[in-house]
């Protein structure tokens, strides 16, 4: 919940969904998101079903590195690599290995 202040002039209820719970009712491939900051969080227990692409906006100056490294590490426990070819100036996209690579680490 945000704080009153004298800049507030009307606090509104939004309604909300879980992340999965979208994945699984609308079975996408690609989640293209600006979700402010909160990449930090709500990538780390999403079950991504069929996905195979995710175009997000990181902000950095947000977060800081820990924040983009938790994003990107969040990003990696579920099979996605970060696709540096198609990432510039905060919009990053990462692609999901193919199912027959999920979960090995080469390193």
């Amino acid at each position: 919940m945000v704080k009153p202040d004298a800049t507030i002039t009307r606090v509104a209820d939004v309604p909300t969904a879980r992340l999965s719970d979208a994945i699984a009712e609308f079975d996408p491939t690609i989640i293209v998101c600006d979700i402010e900051g909160a990449e930090t969080e709500i990538f780390e227990a999403v079950n991504f079903g069929n996905v195979k692409r995710v175009y997000a906006e990181s902000h950095r100056r947000k977060y800081g590195g820990l924040g983009m490294r938790k994003f990107v590490h969040d990003m990696h426990r579920h099979d996605f690599f970060l696709n540096a070819r198609y990432s510039v100036d905060g919009q990053v996209l990462f692609n999901r290995l193919p199912k027959r690579q999920w979960g090995q680490f080469e390193g």
